[in-house]
């Protein structure tokens, strides 16, 4: 049986995720939107968007695993959910890696492979935040 308290461990955990993947994908657009710059101003704020971005992400996976973790704790079909949520981050965290180590068409397909990696994340993740309410409530 789950503990109170688990569950608002792992709620905190996941709503914290789900704030910082938004987060991310707004940073992320930011980069991409900026592309190329020519101003200084320009440069500066791709620089601003891409640390942030990169910290964001470290912060991602630390989150996802502390998450894991946690729901492992709750046991019944709460690993699960968690598991899907890490595994899109790591997704997006490799396509980012990868990214940012390529050009060109391969730099493409990893934003591509980012792109779906945090789809599953946020619906992990989601999917495990909207369960653990239900929970809470009974």
């Amino acid at each position: 049986m789950a503990s109170s308290d688990n569950l608002a461990t792992i709620t905190g955990h996941t709503q914290r995720l789900l704030g910082l993947l938004i987060a991310q994908f707004l940073l992320g657009m930011g980069v991409n939107l900026i592309g190329q710059p020519g101003s200084t101003l320009a440069k500066v704020t791709e620089g601003v968007f891409l640390v942030l971005h990169v910290l964001i992400a470290i912060g991602l996976v630390t989150l996802a695993v502390l998450t894991v973790r946690e729901a492992f704790k709750l046991g019944q079909q709460w690993p699960a959910f968690a598991r899907i949520g890490a595994a899109g981050v790591g997704v997006a965290f490799i396509g980012g890696v990868g990214t940012m180590a390529s050009t060109g068409a391969i730099s493409n397909w990893f934003s591509y492979l980012m792109s779906v990696g945090f789809i599953l994340a946020f619906a992990g993740f989601g999917y495990l935040y909207t369960q653990l309410r239900v929970a809470q409530a009974h």
